[in-house]
Order: C-alpha cells, then sequence, then structure tokens
C-alpha cells in the first residue's frame, strides 16, 4: 500500500518559455502539463509540484480511516502524517522490518477502535520501528498507539478514551485487539488538543487474547505503558528515558506481566492503582508482575501505590540506584498493603544513593515486601539478553 491519501487535481496550467536568439532569430516553445501523466517541465513528480496546482503526495504516507484489511510493504518506510484510525472488523498488518515515521506538530498518531485490530509482526532482527520524521528528533514529536478493546474496566461499558474520544470497555475479557511483537516506538508524547499528554502506547479495555512481546518505547514525554482495565498481559516489555511512569496500571486492569526493565525515568518506574475518582470501585486492580529490574532515581517511587490502589502480586525485583522504593499515598491504599493486598515477594536494593528510602508507609503491615537477592528482568541492571540486538538507547 503506497499511500492512504485523497488527491484533488483541480485544474492544469499550460506555461509557454519564448526565447529569442540573436543568430537564428529562432521561436522556441517548452509546453508543461498538469494532467498528461508525465512528469514535464519544472513538475517534481507526475502532474504535480513545480508550477502545478497539486501538491505531490508524500510517498507511502498513512492517514485517515482504514475499513479494509490493509497489509504494509516488507521493509518499506512510511510517512504518518495525521491521525490514522483502525476501525472495527478491520486489520491493518505491519510486517518485519517497516519502520513509520511520524510528521511533528500534526496531531500524528495510530488508533484501533474496537472490534480492530493491529498485527505488528516485527522480529529481532528485523523490528518494526514507530518514531519521529523530524532531522532532530525529541520526546513529544508525535502522539503514539492506542488500542480500544471490549474487556471490563471500572470506568463503566462505555468508557472513552482521554484523547480523542474512542469507546473502550465491556465484558469480553478474552476479546483481542491484534497481536504486537518485536516494536520499538520512540519520541512520542505530544501534547493533544485537550492538552494532556499522549502515552507511548495506551491499552483501553484490551483483552487476554491480545499478544504483546518484544515492546520497548524510548523518549516519551507521557506514560510508557499505560493499561485502562482491560486483561491484556505482557512479556519482554522496557520503557526508556520516559518522563512520567515506565508502566502504568489503573481502573481494574487484570493481567500478567513478565520481564519488565524501566530506565532513565526521573518520577515513578510503576504505577498502580485502582480509581482516580472512585478508587474502591470494581472490577479491582488486580496486577501480576514479575521478574522486573528498575534502573534509576525514581524520585517518586520506584512503585507507586496510590488511588485505591486495588491489589498486586510482585516477584522477583531488582534495583539500582533508586532514591525511594514504594511510595504509598492515600487512605485507600494504605488500608490495601494493611490488607496485604500489595506485596512484593523479593527484591534487591543495590546500589543505594545516601538519601535512599525503602516506604513512606507507616501502616499495620510493614512485612509486605521481602528483600531478597534477584536477577530481575534478567541482567539486575545490565541489557537483559532477551533485549539485544533490537532496543535503542544502549
Amino acid at each position: 500500500m503506497k499511500n492512504i491519501v485523497l488527491l484533488l487535481l483541480v485544474s492544469s496550467i499550460f506555461v509557454f518559455i519564448f526565447s529569442c536568439s540573436d543568430n537564428k532569430g529562432s521561436f522556441q516553445e517548452d509546453f508543461i502539463s498538469c494532467s498528461d501523466g508525465l512528469q514535464n517541465g519544472d513538475e517534481t513528480a507526475i502532474d504535480c509540484g513545480g508550477s502545478c496546482p497539486s501538491i505531490c503526495p508524500t510517498p507511502n504516507s498513512l492517514q485517515g480511516v482504514i475499513v479494509i484489511n490493509t497489509t504494509l510493504d516488507d521493509f518499506d518506510e512510511y510517512i504518518l502524517t495525521g491521525p490514522l484510525l483502525i476501525r472495527d472488523k478491520t486489520t491493518l498488518f505491519i510486517p518485519k522490518g517497516v519502520t513509520i515515521k511520524a510528521l511533528p506538530n500534526k496531531n500524528a498518531y495510530i488508533a484501533v477502535n474496537q472490534g480492530g485490530r493491529i498485527v505488528i509482526d516485527g522480529t529481532k532482527e528485523e523490528p518494526v520501528i514507530f518514531t519521529s520524521a523530524a532531522e532532530i528528533p525529541v520526546a513529544g514529536d508525535w502522539g503514539g498507539l492506542l488500542l480500544c478493546g471490549f474487556a471490563p474496566v471500572n470506568t463503566g461499558i462505555n468508557s472513552k478514551t482521554e484523547i480523542a474520544n474512542y469507546f473502550y470497555g465491556g465484558e469480553d475479557e478474552n476479546d483481542s485487539s491484534g497481536s504486537i511483537r518485536f516494536l520499538r516506538i520512540e519520541y512520542t508524547g505530544a501534547t493533544a488538543e485537550n492538552e494532556k499528554l499522549f502515552n507511548a502506547i495506551s491499552f483501553f479495555g484490551v483483552g487476554k487474547n491480545t499478544r504483546l512481546e518484544n515492546i520497548q518505547v524510548f523518549e516519551s514525554l507521557g506514560e510508557g505503558f499505560k493499561f485502562f482495565g482491560g486483561s491484556a498481559n505482557t512479556n519482554w516489555l522496557m520503557a526508556t528515558n520516559v518522563l512520567k511512569s515506565g508502566i502504568s496500571i489503573t481502573d481494574g486492569w487484570n493481567g500478567t506481566s513478565n520481564f519488565n526493565y524501566i530506565s532513565g525515568t526521573n518520577s515513578v518506574g510503576i504505577r498502580i492503582a485502582n480509581n482516580t475518582t472512585l478508587q474502591n470501585v470494581s472490577p479491582k486492580t488486580n496486577a501480576t508482575l514479575t521478574a522486573i529490574s528498575l534502573v534509576g532515581s525514581f524520585n517518586n517511587g520506584a512503585f507507586l501505590f496510590t488511588d485505591g490502589g486495588g491489589g498486586a502480586n510482585i516477584t522477583n525485583v531488582f534495583t539500582s540506584n533508586v532514591n525511594v522504593a514504594f511510595q504509598i499515598t492515600g487512605q485507600n491504599a494504605i488500608e490495601s498493603v494493611n490488607a496485604d493486598n500489595f506485596k512484593i515477594n523479593g527484591i534487591e536494593f543495590f546500589n543505594k544513593p545516601p538519601n535512599f528510602s525503602i516506604t513512606n508507609y507507616m501502616g499495620s503491615n510493614p512485612q509486605f515486601y521481602q528483600e531478597a537477592i534477584s536477577i530481575g528482568a534478567g541482567n539486575k541492571e545490565n541489557l537483559p539478553e532477551w533485549a539485544n540486538g533490537w532496543t535503542n538507547g544502549f
């Protein structure tokens, strides 16, 4: 698929260029047509550019609404020139080696409606890359990726996304929004029209039959991965240089995430919440997290347990150079810790700075965490083997 654009050829121009020769007095005429199906005169492509009124399309441009199953070409490069929406009953297939570059300041993002699917089929040797088209890219150049599903959330069946107002939520925990394997997504977190920041990848009510494996977020102004309810499971996630949380969980997410490596984030490593407004509403967040490496200062907590908290069972954690390990905020979150609903089974505090603090929690369950030697995501503070060859920033 070479272009998803609408071209309007609105008129043609005939330009006559006359020249006189002092020697021969001859008359020369160059004819330019903007509708002959040929590139001639000063046209920069066929029948567009130069003196022609039509602007030449960006090669391999992506924008608009996909309403039929569409497959991009292997190893091709595409330019995301604005919002791209994958409608229900439609699948966008992105094979290995494809790079999609988003134009900055164009409200560019990719969204998948409820009932739609995106299949990203990268490999370790040939990952799929979503990045910025800027000559010197920076975090916030473009939006990010939004997936909307029919899985349960605690904000209601007809919830709407915080950006662009797409519906999500339902009663099908086995719902599928597609498959993502070996994706690197870079320079996300633009400010939307409602002044909210895009997250690199937002999962809105995404179901457990969505395959999510080997994904790196690199340089984002928003959250890295954010789960708004749903039941999606993940393996091998990496968040690198994210301004807010590396992973954020809220609104009744019930899933499992194995092997997470988060580094270069000064705010929060993993944020776990139930619901910002109705903190005790059901279904409550119930997160199972295993094999985690958290490398960085995390001034607001390597783990932040807040907004009702819900529940979390966390195993095999390695931290390095963190300032605060566990930040527990709000009475409902404190009561969840008191009730042993937030627990960490095996965490190592390595390379502790002088101002290191384990937790601000002063409730009745100080044994909610147990220290132990850990390898975290696989290689302690170092890049794990599963991330070699396809990630950025190391």
